[in-house]
């Protein structure tokens, strides 16, 4: 276990190699010969940034980059340009990828994302703690934002996917909101930077006045950490923190548009 983290950790980081190329392209080629799901995590996050130029995906020949567009639907979200041939065959172990707009749909789902832990194999106190995490991680997207949207794209962008030989489920929460930095700025108005409050996000701290709801990411932290042996990887405007039990890994990368959460979770 200590060592796929380990791994995960280092995957994570090689991630950024060509980033802020990707970021220049108008047309970006699939590239992902085994699906690291923070690679992917990255490219969907530029393919679906209204920030940045309009975008396309290029999907070349073969059955392994097509299978991953197929099983996650990325095709309905984003211009595919796939090659004469390509397999439309699913990998169920993916969780698609799920747009809320709203929380009222975002909430109205979490019953469906339940049953689909469940059809993998997951116990029901582990599927039912699973849900209550993605659905902490979800409602903070939208307390946070909540008026503040910087551009056109709201809500949040949901997937999954299972390794049933390892037992273990990553799971991406990503948004285009105003990132960590900008909500907790009210409070802290000079804050250093992204790392710092991200830091400060998980110490259980929020930019809503009068509130205690970022203790929501402490919760999701002692959770991931402890009940699954797992970890946390934020990504907030410029800041990357990678959190397991041992160590704390931060930082300085591409800056983005709002905020990606990925939990990396065992269950028995």
């Amino acid at each position: 276990m200590c060592a796929i983290i380990v791994t995960m950790c280092k995957d994570i980081l090689n991630a950024y190699t060509d980033f802020e190329t990707l970021q220049r392209q108008n047309k970006i080629t699939l590239n992902v010969k085994t699906p690291n799901v923070w690679k992917v995590t990255l490219l969907l996050h530029i393919l679906l940034d209204e920030r940045k130029t309009p975008k396309s995906l290029v999907v070349p020949e073969g059955k392994s980059t097509s299978k991953l567009i197929t099983s996650l639907e990325i095709d309905k979200l984003i211009r595919c340009e796939f090659a004469s041939r390509y397999s439309q065959e699913k990998d169920r172990n993916f969780q698609k990828v799920s747009h809320c707009p709203t929380s009222d749909v975002f909430n109205a789902r979490l019953g469906n994302f339940y049953q689909i832990y469940q059809n993998w194999g997951i116990k029901k106190d582990d599927a039912s703690r699973i849900t209550a995490l993605l659905g902490e991680l979800g409602n903070n997207v939208f307390d946070h934002n909540l008026g503040m949207w910087p551009t056109g794209n709201i809500g949040c962008i949901i997937f999954g996917k299972n390794d049933p030989k390892q037992k273990m489920l990553e799971i991406v929460v990503m948004d285009f909101g105003v990132g960590f930095k900008k909500s907790l700025s009210s409070v802290f108005p000079k804050i250093k930077d992204d790392l710092a409050a991200i830091e400060k996000g998980l110490q259980g701290i929020s930019g809503r006045v009068g509130e205690t709801r970022g203790n929501g990411l402490k919760l999701i932290q002692k959770w991931t950490l402890n009940n699954f042996s797992g970890n946390l990887v934020i990504h907030s405007g410029a800041g990357l923190a990678i959190v397991s039990k041992k160590r704390m890994v931060k930082r300085k990368v591409p800056k983005i548009t709002g905020t990606i959460v990925k939990l990396m979770l065992f269950y028995n």
